[in-house]
């Protein structure tokens, strides 16, 4: 059996043990010193250690040890910066208009966990100029690390709705049958939904919309990354898709909603949802079994691994998952022999020539997800043993923590 590139067969303690650390951090403790960042993507904060170093001006209060950004506007446009499920810190954040001194700053907006814990705020920009970014903690005693994202706002009047940030299919929140009203789709912010249904189930999802206040089109998956498996993508009011589970044991359906971008009518719309035919028990597609020792970790339980698909090399069709994790940076990887020794706040499960799946993620709604291509790995029948890595600041000791061990013999 191959066991990937050189690069991704380092040792894998001092892997663990480098993200650990400063890996992921970034940002200035002083205002007067922010970090230059520009565009849009994904962006790493710690404000371990910080100071505070800025005004009461958030709903009157002060954002503790913040560490701080200077951005640069991509283009004349709105936007959002959004902490929501890129850490489990409870959080503040500000943007200060362009042209803003550390002496005389103006507030564009602000806001304190308005995504559960986390929080996001909009704010429209100029092209070119450059915005002070503030984020820091709600309370004086709180303190970890994290990411932030700055994404389009093509709504900016519009809030998101009560189930954001759900946003990819790694992201997708759990749905059951009935009806819920109230959502919104942007264009640029599609919605995602995980729907369990029965072998010989019957799943029918329904979105009700106006079409004449903007395109919204839905899709059917089996699992994150392959083809459609129904389509509700009509230029009229409503979609609706229908599928029959003829797998042969329980499948979690990802159903997509997004707003066509194409249009011209609108940037967003709101829906309603009817979902029928969902259900859970019966047979799984779990392919492997569950050994070795685990803790539980800052969630208040442990990490459970789950492998769903095939065991079939040739069909290359197997989802990683490790549940319930705290939503912060994680990894799996996999070797051939079972081990059990203490690591972090968890056990080492897995020995031999170990492999890390790449690229590192970031856990979202407490839950490590990942779709394995085998070739990738140069996977061929036999026996291997998986394991998930993560980060765990809240957990203390080590701030690191891991599943337990799954092993998963493939065949032909």
């Amino acid at each position: 059996m191959k066991t990937g590139s050189r690069a991704a067969r380092v040792a894998l303690p001092a892997f663990f043990l480098a993200l650990a650390g400063t890996a992921f951090g970034q940002g200035s403790d002083s205002c007067a010193g922010a970090q230059p960042i520009a565009g849009l993507g994904t962006f790493a904060f710690d404000n371990r250690g910080a100071t505070t170093d800025g005004p009461a001006d958030c709903s009157g209060a002060l954002t503790h040890k913040d560490v701080w950004f200077r951005w640069t506007a991509p283009a004349t446009d709105d936007y959002k910066l959004t902490l929501c499920g890129g850490t489990t810190l409870s959080t503040r954040a500000v943007v200060y208009a362009a042209g803003s001194s550390c002496g005389s700053l103006t507030v564009l907006n602000c806001a304190a966990g308005n995504c559960t814990l986390q929080s996001y705020v909009n704010f429209s920009a100029v092209a070119g100029q450059d915005y002070l970014l503030r984020i820091g903690s709600r309370q004086s005693a709180l303190q970890g690390a994290g990411t932030f994202a700055i994404e389009h706002d093509p709504c900016p009047s519009r809030g998101d709705d009560s189930l954001e940030q759900n946003d990819s299919c790694a992201a997708a929140v759990p749905m059951g049958d009935g009806t819920t009203t109230g959502l919104i789709v942007h264009k640029f912010d599609e919605d995602w939904y995980e729907i369990p249904v029965q072998n010989g189930g019957t799943l029918t999802v329904d979105v009700f919309f106006t079409h004449a206040t903007g395109d919204i089109d839905i899709y059917l998956y089996r699992r994150c990354g392959d083809p459609a498996v129904a389509i509700g993508g009509s230029a009229t009011d409503d979609e609706q898709v229908t599928i029959t589970n003829t797998t042969g044991c329980l499948q979690f359906y990802k159903l997509r909603v997004i707003h066509y971008v194409p249009d011209a009518a609108a940037d967003c719309n709101d829906y309603d949802m009817t979902i029928a035919g969902s259900g859970t028990g019966g047979p799984t597609c779990d392919i492997g079994t569950n050994y070795c020792r685990v803790n539980p970790n800052s969630t208040g339980a442990p990490a459970i691994f789950t492998a769903l698909g095939s065991a079939s090399v040739a069909a290359n069709d197997v989802t990683l998952q490790a549940a319930p994790v705290p939503n912060q940076p994680y990894i799996f990887f996999f070797g051939p022999n079972p081990i059990e020794i203490p690591f972090g706040n968890g056990f080492l499960c897995v020995g031999g020539g170990l492999t890390r799946i790449l690229p590192p993620a970031t856990a979202f709604l407490n839950r490590a997800e990942r779709v394995l291509d085998l070739p990738t790995y140069g996977i061929a029948p036999g026996t291997l043993r998986f394991q998930c890595w993560f980060r765990d600041p809240a957990g203390g000791g080590a701030f690191f923590n891991l599943s337990d061990g799954y092993v998963v013999t493939f065949v032909p």
